[in-house]
């Protein structure tokens, strides 16, 4: 069996890198005995790339090179805060660039099912390979407590998505003004879109919140000591509807329950996890649903443990990159 020398393009941002293929074979490739080498050279058998927007645009394949390019979003689809002239723009201009770079590539990956949808739409076909779970490993059960005094609901994100959890805060003040709720936000203290500070947005709300400035100690070390993942979603959004499931996998595989947004790659994960995933179609979900927590917190533990189980086993990150082999093998046997 011909060894497979592979070369990695990274998009440089971290958790986006540790989560998709790029990472997964370069974590594995000294123990897997199919893979001779990782290296950045041009002397490759597959070049796997991430990098997104100018770093791709134009790039022509080089005679015998074999690509494969790695979408964990939706590229072609811009956000609802985009002004109607950006919008414009990235139809116009931007995917045009981003399809005639598809085109040259031998295979295309994709996290969820929706973004394999966005692609098909232009004629371009995908193959689904979602997130990996990297934090359970620091789960630390000791740190979750049954909450007889208080139930915990955590929220965690970038900077520019906490407008999501607002959505939620909103509709629900009262609930989370309750002595025996806390709701942990984990995330940016500036929003790096508008420039609003996020922190400061929080604590006007006047509601039992902690605000809790994102990095990854801080994310494990405040999810594990909540009872609660919170994944909300604009539904109005189409980019923000395109979003893996990478957030169910990470609060699962730090055992907690979820209440999530109706989007179609969240409803894919609830279907299958057995681990307490609450999907929300409105508000009146969403407040039926931390009030559902909130009664029934006897069953958080548990529950967080089922899901945790089913993450471990499903996203650990020798299934993942047994998946990735299986595409670069399926590329390398077309050509």
């Amino acid at each position: 069996m011909k060894k497979i020398k592979i070369g990695i393009e990274l998009s440089g941002i971290h958790t986006s890198d540790r989560a998709r293929g790029n990472y997964l074979i370069a974590e594995t490739s000294k123990s897997d005995t199919r893979i001779s080498s990782i290296c950045p050279s041009d002397n490759v058998d597959v070049r796997i790339i991430m990098k997104r927007g100018a770093e791709v645009w134009g790039r022509k394949k080089k005679p015998g090179e074999i690509l494969i390019f790695d979408v964990s979003d939706a590229i072609l689809t811009p956000p609802l805060s985009y002004s109607i002239a950006k919008r414009l723009y990235q139809r116009l201009v931007i995917n045009p660039k981003y399809i005639s770079f598809l085109s040259e590539c031998n295979a295309i990956v994709v996290a969820c099912r929706k973004q394999q949808e966005i692609l098909s739409k232009y004629g371009i076909s995908s193959l689904i390979i979602p997130d990996h779970s990297y934090y359970h490993t620091s789960f630390d059960a000791s740190k979750r407590k049954i909450p007889t005094e208080r139930i915990i609901f955590v929220w965690d994100g970038q900077g520019h998505n906490f407008p999501y959890l607002e959505l939620i805060i909103k509709e629900n003040i009262e609930f989370f003004r309750r002595s025996d709720v806390l709701l942990k936000v984990v995330t940016d203290k500036k929003n790096l879109v508008n420039g609003t500070d996020n922190k400061e947005i929080l604590l006007s709300y006047n509601i039992n919140a902690t605000f809790v400035e994102w990095n990854e100690a801080s994310f494990v070390q405040e999810v594990n000591a909540a009872h609660v993942g919170l994944a909300p979603v604009d539904l109005r959004c189409p980019h923000a509807i395109a979003k893996p499931d990478n957030k169910m996998v990470n609060y699962q595989g730090l055992a907690l329950p979820i209440i999530a947004s109706s989007t179609m790659a969240y409803k894919d994960y609830s279907k299958k996890s057995p681990g307490g995933v609450i999907i929300c179609d409105s508000m009146s979900d969403w407040s039926d649903a931390l009030e559902f927590w909130r009664l029934n917190r006897d069953t958080v533990i548990q529950r967080g443990a089922q899901g945790r189980s089913y993450v471990i086993e499903n996203y650990s990150a020798k299934a993942l990159t047994n998946a990735w082999l299986r595409v670069i093998d399926s590329v390398l046997n077309e050509n």
